[in-house]
């Protein structure tokens, strides 16, 4: 597989029941795919976002929805393959404390691998290790390299594993962040949920989507004030990580947390500014799979609207031209690994949290 283009296509009508078995074939054979590949035919990067994690990652959402213990058991091969890369993996810059780009995500999964797995004890040391991990990190605040991402990772893990030290370790990053909401005495991006304010925001309200532990007021705040750093900062982008995507998505879930009908607005608002934009892209981050995403995030907020359709369609054009990436094929925000996590969540009706910030 290493240095190939491999094609896996599913080409479809954009109706929810072709779109459906387009999805279905599509997750059959890329899990097919994955469960036939080794360590040495990935490249070294270990990280849920662009290497081995995502493997591991999408394997275990793979497992945990369709019941099936193979997956699972796979998953745990590809976190002890991405720890081990990660011993020796090297890139300048590289922030290693980073949830989606570090290893600390990958402790994370590998222990919700083990959980899911039965395997208690391995599971409580890569929870130590996370939260050593998490706590040790230092530098920006953002969600894609820092705090806020650390902070997303443990409401994941919260959420299934509901660990003593997890609790803490979260309480005190979301009491951080939203002190530094408030302050704003840390200069960070303005703009856009992957580098700026909003995606802090977005953050803490995933954490307290699981602990209920934040004042909503400081909260409602925050959710105005990343809107008008936003729009302040505005280029026109789509995408989820820069753009209006990653906006109605955050818009959205503020509704439905604190139910001012300002953010319903908003989401609305900013769902109808992707919606007419041809998809294009194959990442999660900026490309069709995370403006599905965050359809769906609106459909929750608004179910008579259009939305839900809008991602089973956007699906479907993503089905018709899938193809797997010469860089970084496997990884949840690079490759199919999002493709992947998208079909899943749309043929299994969860309640579709974008994977690394919410699920």
């Amino acid at each position: 597989m290493a240095g190939t283009r491999s094609r896996i296509v599913a080409r479809c009508t954009p109706r929810p029941r072709r779109v459906a078995t387009a999805a279905t074939a599509f997750v059959d054979g890329y899990l097919d795919l994955l469960c036939a590949l080794r360590p040495d035919e990935v490249g070294p990067s270990p990280c849920f976002g662009y290497g081995r994690g995502g493997i591991a990652y999408t394997l275990l959402k793979a497992g945990l929805l369709r019941g099936e213990r193979a997956f699972v058991l796979a998953a745990q091969r590809w976190t002890a393959a991405g720890l081990h890369s990660g011993r020796r993996f090297q890139l300048r810059g590289w922030p290693r404390a980073s949830f989606s780009r570090g290893l600390t995500g990958l402790h994370a999964i590998h222990a919700l691998a083990a959980h899911a797995g039965d395997r208690d004890a391995v599971s409580r040391r890569a929870l130590r290790r996370f939260v050593e991990g998490a706590r040790r990190g230092r530098g920006t605040l953002d969600l894609f390299q820092g705090m806020a991402g650390r902070l997303a990772g443990a409401a994941i893990v919260l959420r299934r594993i509901p660990d003593p030290d997890v609790r803490a370790l979260g309480d005190d990053l979301a009491t951080r962040l939203v002190r530094a909401l408030e302050a704003r005495v840390i200069r960070i991006e303005p703009c856009g949920v992957a580098h700026g304010w909003p995606g802090v925001v977005l953050a803490a309200l995933t954490w307290q989507a699981v602990a209920r532990s934040l004042p909503q007021d400081a909260l409602a705040r925050a959710v105005v004030d990343g809107r008008a750093a936003a729009l302040a900062g505005d280029r026109g982008w789509m995408g989820w990580a820069h753009g209006h995507a990653g906006m109605a998505l955050l818009f959205a879930r503020a509704y439905t947390q604190l139910g001012d009908r300002r953010f319903l607005a908003w989401a609305r608002e900013a769902a109808a500014k992707t919606r007419t934009v041809p998809s294009r892209g194959l990442s999660i981050i900026d490309g069709a799979p995370g403006i599905a995403y965050a359809m769906l995030a609106v459909a929750a907020a608004d179910p008579e609207g259009p939305w839900r359709e809008l991602a089973w369609t956007n699906a479907g054009e993503i089905l018709s031209y899938v193809e797997l990436p010469a860089t970084d094929p496997h990884g949840v925000w690079s490759g199919l690994g999002g493709v992947c996590c998208l079909a899943l969540d749309l043929l299994h009706e969860t309640d579709a949290g974008f994977p690394g910030v919410e699920a």
